[in-house]
């Protein structure tokens, strides 16, 4: 009960700071966006059939569209797991306010449900 009381009285501090600390983190990531690996995906795409059309070699082109598919699923990979971490947080603030004055009994629940959310 007294930990959670702890973390209650410091919970928004720390809250706001992570999700800082998150959001520093995907406006500093280096590399293209989703948009711009989109964009040079068509672009290439685009190459590889008038490439094809001219009977000409293929494999460059299609080595790069390879390369950018992958590139792409490593950044919404990277993307999901940020908003997975967010909406962890969000939830575990959720059920820190439903409590915001304190617990006076323990509420094995609630812990559980903190436990599940933290890990």
């Amino acid at each position: 009960v007294e930990a959670f009381n702890q973390l209650i009285e410091g919970h928004e501090l720390a809250s706001k700071q992570i999700k800082a600390n998150i959001m520093k983190v995907i406006k500093n990531s280096k590399g293209p966006t989703l948009d711009q690996i989109d964009q040079q995906l068509e672009e290439v795409q685009m190459k590889l059939i008038q490439a094809a059309n001219q009977h000409q070699d293929c494999d460059a082109l299609t080595q790069q569209i390879m390369d950018l598919r992958r590139q792409k699923e490593k950044v919404q990979s990277r993307e999901t797991d940020q908003q997975a971490k967010l909406h962890s947080i969000d939830e575990i603030n959720e059920l820190v306010n439903l409590h915001k004055y304190g617990l006076v009994d323990f509420d094995e629940q609630l812990v559980r449900r903190l436990v599940e959310k933290i890990t």
